[in-house]
């Protein structure tokens, strides 16, 4: 379950990045 989180958090910074 924590590497949902990971994930979720991490293409949650890819996007604001963009």
């Amino acid at each position: 379950k924590i590497y949902v989180i990971i994930c979720i958090f991490f293409f949650e910074d890819l996007l604001l990045s963009s």
